[in-house]
C-alpha cells in the first residue's frame, strides 16, 4: 500500500510536467488541468 501511495504521489507531477512542459509551475495548475482532462476524456 505504501508503494502505491508513493507511486501515485510521484507520478502525477511528472505526467503533468511531461504533458505541459511550457508551464512555469505545473504543480500549481495540476488540479484544474486534471479536472479539465477528465472532462475532455469523458
Amino acid at each position: 500500500v505504501f508503494s502505491w501511495l508513493v507511486f501515485l504521489l510521484i507520478l502525477p507531477p511528472k505526467v503533468v510536467a511531461h504533458t505541459f512542459p511550457n508551464e512555469p509551475t505545473p504543480q500549481s495548475t495540476e488540479k484544474p488541468q486534471a479536472e479539465a482532462w477528465t472532462w475532455l476524456w469523458h
